[in-house]
């Protein structure tokens, strides 16, 4: 497949996005941090690139102080449900 392809960017797209995955997850284990934010990571769901299933075991195992900032729309009810707190914004269609 040519490089600029669509298939080929989508491939090189999600391991790019596994890439940053497995590096998030060192990181939190690692307990360096208190506080990350994924955001948009919801898309990365939806799109296939990252199992919510390996999402939801990856925050029940993480340290205890580190709090995990989840972002972006089409929130998987599954990580919605595994959540310790869920906060909804919603765009003001007025403006």
């Amino acid at each position: 497949t040519p490089l600029y392809s669509s298939a080929a960017s989508d491939v090189y797209k999600r391991q790019a996005v596994l890439r940053l995955w497995q590096e998030v997850q060192t990181i939190v284990r690692s307990g360096a941090v208190d506080l990350i934010v994924l955001d948009e990571l919801s898309d990365a769901i939806h799109l296939g690139a990252i199992d919510v299933a390996d999402v939801i075991a990856w925050l029940a195992d993480r340290p205890g102080h580190v709090d995990v900032l989840i972002t972006g729309q089409n929130m998987p009810a599954a990580l919605l449900e595994a959540a310790d707190q869920v906060s909804e914004i919603r765009r003001d269609r007025r403006s």
